[in-house]
């Protein structure tokens, strides 16, 4: 059962934290400001995705460049409010399964590769 693995740590909080929650609930905004549970779910999955392709490049690249990411700028500028929570949902997962999958198939010696951070130089 792939979901048991320790990789796979967080797709069923994600879910579970929106269960039952109606569009009206999703998008509502506790106080002006402030992100609604739809952004913040758009927020993970996309800092997810931005990060899982910062370790594949990694992986994949010598030295790869690592470019800063600016949340506010994604969630001002995709149309958070009008994507679909289940599709997040489903994207988180399935690339959580993917790069567990790539994870644990690296050596130990793969763990030491870095990129270079446009803003904060040498990651591993």
């Amino acid at each position: 059962m792939p979901d048991k693995q320790i990789g796979f740590i967080g797709t069923g909080k994600l879910r579970a934290a929106v269960a039952g929650m109606s569009p009206a609930d999703l998008l509502a905004k506790p106080m002006p400001l402030m992100w609604s549970t739809q952004q913040l779910v758009m927020h993970v999955v996309d800092a997810e995705d931005a990060f899982v392709d910062r370790m594949r490049r990694i992986i994949a690249m010598d030295t790869p460049s690592l470019e800063v990411w600016h949340e506010t700028k994604f969630v001002e500028r995709l149309h958070y409010e009008k994507q679909l929570v289940e599709d997040a949902l489903l994207r988180f997962e399935a690339g959580r399964r993917n790069m567990t999958r790539i994870l644990q198939a690296l050596e130990p010696r793969d763990f030491d590769r870095a990129g270079l951070h446009s803003q904060r130089g040498l990651q591993t």
